[in-house]
């Protein structure tokens, strides 16, 4: 697993916030400084291989949201000039070479580190890594030369899910010739992908064979010429296997060549007839059906895992039948949702493992939609006006991969507030109020849910619900800066908890934060309790759904306690080995001005105040 180096911290000063640089917001770029600043630099082939003639150089950002180009001369140099101050993302990239960004130690893989523009010229050099080839020739079934589309995928974890991430695609030509150039080194699966020109097909019968032997008319289907097993092109990874699991994976080095020819395989396919019907067993009103099939859960999501499946849409009659044909094998996953009693809905969520058979009588039931409601409190610093309820709302974010997403509930007057119609699956609780953040959220038996998640399940209504939004929630702010004091804006901060149980993305505990150009991150709203942070190059917020990704932040990382209420001031500095890390956990540290604000914020701790609306 390709995994950021960890760096150790040489010390945590811990103090209260006096004056700390809140986390930084996205940048409007001056109109007037136009022209202010400019970006330069060198392109060159790693290895010390010459420049990187022609890399076509891409920056994004406030000023570029669509992205600006420049072009590498013979010499590998480049320019933008006339950059508006603010903070861009930069990459660099040429054909056949792995495409990097600005400050990434990770070969391929982005943002990178953000390139902060003022009025001076800031430099920023590439070296762009040769990337790797796979090349081959694509064959129907018969051994027919076909242009399908091949891609090479990798495996990821995303929400503590094993995904498959699409690194790369590319269609074959009319020859069948394909190639993939540019890939950064790591293993991969490689697949390749039928397209609608390739249609299904199927066993002809014995009485058919015969016909065709003797030169006679084919005979009609029917009780006297069984017509044998449909079939369907599925995607076929390689060595010819339609199953991830089963797929021999890949593994690329630095500018290595390789040559693989791939076939496209027929399966047995399968028409399956079904009904959607209400609780009662009857028609249900306004039906929407969606599927999502196995070969979207195959490169479903885009390498930076920021594109997730919708399931594809179902056409379903007024009586709530549908039918679908030429299904291969694998695990299919229905999600319904019709019109209940207003204001509820109606939903279901089914699977159906399909594996070459017909299946001419689904029945998928819905179930009515549950309600969840409670009461919304506040623990506010004295003399603190409560928010307006009207501008509140309760929203429930699904936990799985599939689900059906609820409308936020309005708060009322008094604090309660009633979702209608919630699909049954695992919620995260949120809370919708400038400067107020949800800190503890309780169910009638007293479990802590913001933590594990509520669990909504069939004819279990969720309605005692007490959740608890502070406007004083605990931060924890500061700087990171480098051995020799400067500030370390080519790595993030990473903040996870001390207890294995909430490593996972979801967790309101784990937070990653880009330090700005001075070095200050800071993290708002956070639980009480006992920490891990860590210096990370290239952090990727999705790498957090992989349990090893947390042990190795969890091995170089230091231990930091927060209290209730408290605002503290961690100073952190990054060292070359891990010596350090004893004075680190002790609490060590070269600044005295935040050991004596640590002091006074402990001799005067904030007195509780709870409330709610009258």
């Amino acid at each position: 697993m390709n995994c950021w180096p960890v760096r150790p911290l040489a010390a945590i000063v811990a103090g209260a916030i006096v004056g700390a640089a809140p986390q930084p917001a996205a940048t409007t770029p001056d109109r007037a400084a136009y022209g202010a600043g400019s970006i330069a630099g060198i392109v060159s082939v790693a290895g010390d291989r010459g420049p990187a003639r022609r890399a076509m150089l891409t920056l994004t950002g406030a000023a570029f949201p669509d992205g600006v180009l420049a072009i590498a001369d013979d010499e590998g140099r480049y320019e933008f000039p006339a950059v508006p101050r603010g903070r861009y993302t930069l990459e660099a990239s040429k054909f056949g070479y792995v495409t990097n960004w600005n400050g990434s130690t990770r070969p391929g893989r982005g943002p990178g580190v953000p390139v902060d523009v003022g009025d001076a010229p800031v430099r920023a050099d590439f070296a762009l890594l040769p990337g790797a080839a796979i090349t081959g020739t694509v064959r129907d079934h018969f051994g027919r030369a076909r242009p399908l589309q091949v891609r090479v995928l990798e495996r990821r974890v995303l929400h503590g899910q094993a995904v498959w991430a699409a690194a790369q695609s590319a269609t074959a030509l009319d020859t069948g010739e394909y190639g993939l150039y540019g890939l950064a080194p790591g293993a991969y699966v490689i697949v390749v992908w039928p397209g609608p020109w390739l249609a299904g097909a199927r066993v002809p019968s014995d009485a058919e064979f015969t016909a065709a032997a003797r030169g006679t008319p084919l005979p009609v289907a029917g009780p006297t010429a069984p017509v044998r097993q449909n079939l369907v092109y599925a995607p076929t990874l390689h060595p010819g296997v339609t199953d991830p699991a089963h797929a021999e994976p890949i593994v690329l080095a630095t500018g290595e060549e390789r040559r693989i020819d791939l076939t496209a395989r027929l399966v047995p396919s399968a028409r399956l007839e079904g009904r959607v019907v209400d609780p009662a067993g009857g028609a249900p009103r306004n039906l929407q059906l969606s599927l999502l099939t196995p070969e979207q859960r195959m490169g479903y999501v885009n390498r930076e895992l920021s594109g997730v499946v919708r399931p594809a849409a179902v056409v379903v009659t007024r009586d709530g039948a549908f039918s679908r044909s030429a299904l291969a094998p694998g695990r299919y996953t229905f999600v319904a949702r019709a019109d209940g009693e207003a204001p509820a809905s109606l939903w279901a969520i089914a699977d159906l493992d399909v594996n070459g058979a017909d299946v001419a009588d689904l029945v998928i039931r819905l179930e009515h939609g549950l309600r969840v409601g409670g009461r919304l409190v506040f623990d506010a610093a004295p003399g603190t006006p409560l928010p307006d309820p009207d501008r509140m709302r309760i929203r429930l974010t699904t936990m799985s991969g599939v689900g059906l997403s609820a409308a936020p509930a309005r708060t009322r007057g008094d604090g309660s507030f009633l979702i209608e119609g919630v699909a049954g699956g695992k919620y995260r609780l949120d809370v919708d109020a400038p400067g107020w953040t949800l800190i503890s959220g309780r169910d009638a038996d007293g479990n802590e849910l913001l933590d594990r998640g509520l669990e909504v399940v069939a004819g279990r209504p969720v309605e005692s619900l007490v959740l608890t939004a502070t406007n004083r929630a605990p931060a924890i702010a500061g700087r990171l800066i480098g051995a020799r004091g400067e500030p370390a804006t080519t790595y993030s901060v990473v903040l996870i908890s001390a207890d294995e149980a909430h490593w996972h993305t979801l967790s309101r505990r784990t937070r990653l934060a880009r330090p700005d150009a001075g070095g200050r991150y800071a993290f708002e709203g956070l639980p009480p309790g006992d920490y891990l942070v860590a210096a990370v190059s290239d952090a990727d917020g999705f790498e957090f759904s992989d349990p090893d990704v947390f042990g190795t932040v969890a091995a170089q990382a230091a231990k930091v306690r927060i209290e209730p209420y408290e605002r503290k001031v961690l100073e952190l500095r990054l060292t070359a080995s891990g010596a350090s890390r004893a004075a680190a956990r002790r609490g060590l540290g070269p600044s005295s001005l935040h050991a004596r604000a640590y002091s006074r914020a402990r001799s005067a701790p904030a007195s509780p105040a709870r409330r709610a609306w009258r």
